[in-house]
């Protein structure tokens, strides 16, 4: 029997997305009683995560090539805003550079053209 990623997802989407919701809606709750900043940058990384969970199972399943870069790419997402988040709560320093050739590089400017590049190389893949 073989399955498509399509019928797989479309089939338990509705029902497989409502604990991403209800972790959002409640960090959301919380964000009155707590910083926005923060928590706006927390529920990012937990859906973040929660996606390269499910790109990486579902890479598992169908081994499909795009299905790969479309989770490393969530990854690297949630590991952007985990950066990002290190950054507003002051674990780490706002101005973390890298040195390429002589030109100073943003970490987060370098983390999102790499995430953007696997999320393309994973739409263009043709298999």
């Amino acid at each position: 029997m073989t399955h498509s990623v399509d019928q797989d997802l479309s089939s338990d989407s509705p029902r497989f997305l409502y604990p991403s919701v209800y972790v959002t809606g409640l960090v959301s709750l919380g964000a009155v009683a707590f910083n926005l900043h923060v928590l706006l940058h927390l529920s990012i990384v937990g859906f973040a995560s929660f996606l390269a969970v499910v790109s990486l199972t579902s890479y598992l399943r169908v081994a499909r090539a795009k299905l790969l870069f479309i989770a490393l790419a969530f990854i690297l997402f949630a590991a952007q805003e985990f950066v990002i988040l290190a950054q507003v709560v002051s674990i780490i320093p706002a101005d973390i550079l890298l040195f390429v050739g002589g030109s100073q590089l943003e970490i987060g400017h370098v983390l999102t053209l790499l995430t953007l590049g696997l999320f393309s190389g994973g739409l263009f893949r043709n298999n």
